[in-house]
């Protein structure tokens, strides 16, 4: 087979962050010296060397609290051995291009005087930043989501409690009995078997039968050890080409499942596409389309984008075009986006019931089960809000950092440019992560 798409999450940089402004994360506050004047000029979410303070907790503009940065020194002796020279020791071992003389001694320290010596001193120009880089036109906002949302069904408590991906399946699975629905279970991507897999942890609990089909054979082994003999295991490189064989075997799908971190919505398209179309053409397959869906999702591209990542027979797995292996790596310009998604599968028949946070999945639900999702959710309605729930989830974001991500979501009024930076850093990333094989789609 060719190399699996699957990443282990080696090596590329990552960062995973609310959406949401003010969701208790930490960010690095910034300073520099104009004269002899201390001027705290930015908050971010990847360290850089003018830090000097570290923010957490922040829950709003005024709610957050301050406290020393915590990744310059092992102990104090350290601190007190470096430190002590003045900045003469800048190119010694004690200091590299992150972690210089400002950072870690004398801008660091200074700011914590202040901090003890006047509080609002420093709290005063953190508000500040905090007013300016998280600044949210409401107004504009809504009338942008109002415009471009294909669901309006605010979430319910309901829905929103429910927000882990191994209890919103358990909820599905236990949905579906009482609907008198298959509870058998397609899972395209294993790795495994166990660790990370909400699937995987419930087919003991739940003595679920199915099929897991993964491409990576080292995992293999694993994954038939921890899994029971009626949940069957095979290696196998998915395809959209052949997905249909391997489904076809199981008869009603309850659960299809996919997380292979390459073409997840392609693959899933044309399980659906080829289901409908041998129910049709062949009555030893007239089965209903799967119950529910369960898609790993791209949080890095915010609603309204459609990103899709497409398959291509030449794909050989996740290598550059210089040979470099990134099978192991983070990738952020695989799968689909939520409004693909949200989009794609409703014109198979189903609705948007789970997404994020802090889980990257969504999960939908053929459009006839409603009702009886209904039942057991109260306040649910069809279709749900995907801006909202995007606004509520966390981003996994790969390459770029979080804060970026929120200005491509939240920057309602610059359409146009937002779409042309996405366009081009799909583009320089796809190399990058291994996937420049693959086409992708790219609209609003």
């Amino acid at each position: 087979f060719p190399l699996a798409c699957n990443a282990a999450y080696r090596s590329a940089y990552a960062e995973k962050a609310p959406i949401e402004p003010f969701s208790g994360e930490y960010a690095f506050l910034t300073a520099k010296l104009d004269g002899d004047t201390v001027v705290f000029d930015r908050l971010g979410t990847e360290a850089s060397p003018r830090d000097v303070l570290l923010v957490t907790g922040i829950y709003s503009q005024v709610d957050f609290n301050l406290s020393n940065l915590q990744d310059c020194w092992l102990n104090r002796a350290q601190k007190r051995t470096c430190c002590s020279a003045s900045g003469n020791l800048s190119t010694s071992t004690c200091f590299d291009g992150l972690y210089n003389y400002w950072r870690c001694c004398s801008g660091h320290d200074l700011a914590v005087r202040m901090l003890r010596n006047n509080p609002e001193e420093v709290r005063a120009p953190v508000q500040q930043i905090l007013r300016t880089q998280y600044a949210i036109n409401e107004t504009s906002w809504d009338i942008h989501s109002k415009q471009w949302r294909l669901g309006s069904w605010p979430i319910p408590p309901s829905v929103m409690r429910v927000n882990q991906t191994i209890a919103q399946v358990k909820l599905v699975l236990e949905v579906l009995k009482q609907a008198g629905e298959s509870q058998t279970i397609f899972q395209m991507g294993v790795r495994d078997g166990l660790k990370a897999d909400p699937v995987g942890r419930l087919v003991y609990q739940k003595h679920l039968v199915g099929l897991g089909v993964e491409a990576d054979a080292k995992w293999i082994p694993h994954a038939r050890k921890v899994r029971p003999s009626y949940f069957r295991v095979e290696h196998g490189f998915l395809t959209p080409e052949n997905v249909w064989s391997w489904a076809q075997q199981l008869g009603p799908i309850g659960i299809a499942a996919v997380d292979i971190d390459c073409y997840e919505c392609a693959i899933m398209e044309s399980l659906l596409k080829s289901a409908r179309q041998a129910a049709t053409s062949d009555s030893r397959f007239a089965y209903p389309l799967p119950a529910a869906l369960v898609v790993e999702i791209n949080t890095m591209i915010p609603p309204p984008f459609k990103f899709n990542r497409r398959y291509h027979p030449s794909y050989r797995g996740a290598i550059t075009q210089a040979g470099q292996d990134r099978t192991e790596d983070q990738r952020g310009t695989a799968g689909c986006s939520l409004s693909y998604a949200v989009h794609a599968f409703a014109k198979h028949g189903y609705d948007l019931l789970f997404y994020g946070s802090p889980q990257t999945d969504a999960v939908f639900i053929r459009r006839d089960l409603g009702p009886w999702f209904q039942k057991t959710l109260p306040g649910l309605g069809f279709p749900l809000d995907e801006f909202q729930y995007y606004r509520k989830s966390s981003t996994h974001a790969v390459h770029i950092n979080a804060n970026k991500v929120r200005d491509l979501f939240f920057g309602v009024s610059e359409l146009g440019e937002t779409f042309q930076y996405l366009r081009q850093i799909i583009f320089a990333m796809s190399d990058i992560d291994g996937l420049w094989q693959l086409p992708v789609e790219l609209s609003l």
